[in-house]
């Protein structure tokens, strides 16, 4: 089991319906988020450098502008961890909590026909 943690060729994730975990070829993963997920352009858009540049500038701003509001509800001393921590924040591509989906088709396939 430790040999196949250690293997960088595999990602030992969450399972689906909260059924424990599961290990996948970690190549074979990304291109299951890619086309399952990723790809839904209802949901995701696809960023440029410069946008995702300012997006992250303005996100660092937005939480340094919420600590001076509130000034007056919070002690100096209480301010200056976060505020410090998101100063120096260098903000990364998040990493991905998606889970690949499953479905009942796919599990009943080659199930028995007929009442049960």
């Amino acid at each position: 089991m430790k040999k196949i943690a250690h293997d960088p060729t595999i990602a030992i994730i969450k399972a689906d319906k909260k059924l424990g975990f599961c290990a996948i070829n970690r190549k074979k993963f990304c291109n299951m988020m890619l086309t399952q997920y990723l790809q839904d352009k209802r949901t995701y858009k696809k960023l440029s450098k410069r946008e995702m540049k300012n997006h992250r500038r303005k996100l660092k701003q937005d939480c340094l502008d919420i600590f001076d509001e509130a000034e007056h509800i919070i002690t100096k001393a209480e301010t200056t961890f976060p505020t410090h921590a998101v100063q120096g924040i260098q903000l990364a591509t998040p990493k991905s909590t998606l889970l690949p989906k499953s479905t009942k088709e796919k599990e009943t396939k080659n199930a028995p026909q007929g009442k049960l």
